[in-house]
């Protein structure tokens, strides 16, 4: 969705940063040309490339009390 076409009040759509800056948009404050992912087509892609079943797997392998490994952990998965 275009930043020009986002309403403010569309935050469960946008997220937080579409909505911010739909907001400042609508206050006419200058945003450059852009657009927004929106949060259906987000779930969708994570859906149809079983990507969030990835994120799952590695969820669940994870220890909330070794916060340390986790926050210093520099391996990346790319998905595409």
């Amino acid at each position: 969705m275009f930043f020009k076409e986002a309403l403010p009040t569309e935050y469960e759509l946008l997220g937080g940063k579409g909505s911010n800056l739909a907001s400042m948009r609508a206050a006419e404050m200058p945003v450059p040309v852009g657009f927004c992912v929106t949060t259906h087509a987000f779930v969708e892609f994570l859906e149809k490339s079983e990507l969030s079943k990835t994120i799952i797997d590695k969820a669940n392998i994870l220890d909330p009390l070794q916060n340390d490994r986790i926050t210093h952990t520099h391996t990346y998965t790319h998905c595409c």
